[in-house]
């Protein structure tokens, strides 16, 4: 819904230009081209985030328009709800049928009973491309720096495709897109809170210079409190469960302020918190990405 200009400025004059929420960090030093990689994702991953959010937005307000509607005078005055579904018609074909007819009030009712669901799944969704964004990060940076990751006798066959990639890319991008998805699945596990603090401390990477009242750290404890959130919403949970509470309280708790033992209610304003988060996040990775380019190319310059 949003998509973005890249702009090249080849000085720190940047006079005239319009508002700039991404920095591609160009480099030409191999060893930091998986900072540039990164840097150039960081837009996408804004609008990705962004345009999600705004699915789920529009689906919401879509059930507050209509149960005004519903509820207008005017319109229960000659109108009436329904749904229709598939019935079998002497049980040899499907055909269109009513299921429920409702009057104007139950009908604007039953749609404001809804957003709680939809947004829900908007929570669901939105954890999903925090999951993925993450994984994309790590997995560009150790595209550069496999490392520990074809060490040891179970992976001889990984280091010789390594030494011969420039002449067989092909089977190296596969055989390494393998050992990756295979570490992936297991590093899920360990929780998106860690694996963020995995990839950030793996690639070295800090919290921004300009930054005094967030670090990495409370960044993650935000992540386990969406995954907190979403795993209850997956699981069927009815209730804030006591950690989820806990997290929520804090400064960096995205200002939910939940109740432990209270019923489960979410609006688009937890949307619109989570959505914050993300865009705040992607501006503090992308300025750690610059400021470690910055440091590390001062070293291969040196």
């Amino acid at each position: 819904f949003i998509g973005h200009e890249i702009y090249h400025v080849p000085a720190p004059h940047v006079e005239g230009l319009p508002k700039i929420n991404n920095i591609i960090y160009k480099t030409g030093v191999e060893e930091l081209k998986w900072i540039e990689e990164t840097t150039s994702k960081i837009g996408e991953w804004r609008d990705t985030i962004r345009s999600t959010y705004i699915r789920w937005a529009i689906t919401i307000n879509g059930l507050h328009v209509a149960a005004e509607k519903y509820k207008d005078p005017k319109w229960k005055q000659n109108n009436e709800f329904y749904i229709t579904g598939f019935r079998m018609e002497a049980g040899v074909r499907p055909t269109v049928a009513k299921l429920v007819t409702w009057d104007g009030d139950t009908a604007a009712d039953a749609h404001l009973k809804t957003v709680n669901m939809i947004a829900s799944y908007g929570i669901i969704d939105l954890y999903s491309c925090f999951e993925e964004m993450i994984f994309d990060f790590y997995r560009t940076y150790l595209k550069d720096n496999p490392g520990n990751f074809i060490v040891g006798p179970e992976n001889r066959d990984l280091r010789r495709l390594h030494r011969n990639k420039e002449n067989d890319l092909e089977a190296w991008n596969k055989a390494w897109k393998e050992r990756l998805d295979k570490w992936q699945r297991k590093k899920i596990y360990d929780g998106l809170d860690q694996v963020f603090l995995s990839y950030m401390n793996t690639a070295g990477l800090e919290k921004p210079s300009s930054y005094k009242h967030t670090t990495p750290e409370t960044w993650a404890e935000t992540i386990k409190e969406i995954a907190i959130l979403r795993n209850c919403l997956t699981h069927g949970e009815k209730h804030y469960p006591q950690e989820l509470a806990d997290i929520s309280k804090k400064p960096h708790g995205l200002g939910f302020n939940f109740e432990a033992g209270a019923e489960i209610n979410l609006s688009t304003k937890h949307l619109m918190s989570v959505e914050l988060f993300a865009d705040q996040l992607l501006s503090a990775i992308n300025l750690s990405l610059v400021e470690k380019g910055e440091s590390e190319y001062k070293k291969y310059s040196s």
